[in-house]
């Protein structure tokens, strides 16, 4: 059976979602230092899972992260600078 695009849509986000990803492919992402983001660890503005020595994010927990600090433009419509 095939899905609709509605679902294939939600299924989707649902793996993005519940993704992971390491230290190294965070600190690429968001261009920020090792230490940065053990700070954020160590205060826990981010979640983690630890393997062994490996830690692991979740990538909804990142979105989470940017979404809660997110500051809208000041115009609307995008009209930048006219």
């Amino acid at each position: 059976m095939f899905m609709n695009n509605k679902d294939w849509a939600t299924t989707q986000d649902n793996f993005i979602s519940s993704a992971w990803l390491d230290g190294q492919e965070v600190m690429l992402l968001l261009h920020i230092s090792q230490r940065t983001l053990q700070t954020w660890r160590t205060n826990r503005k981010i979640g983690y899972s630890k393997l062994g020595k490996k830690i692991f994010y979740k990538v909804s927990d990142i979105n989470k992260m940017l979404e809660e600090r997110y500051t809208p433009c000041a115009k609307e419509g995008g009209d930048y600078g006219k």
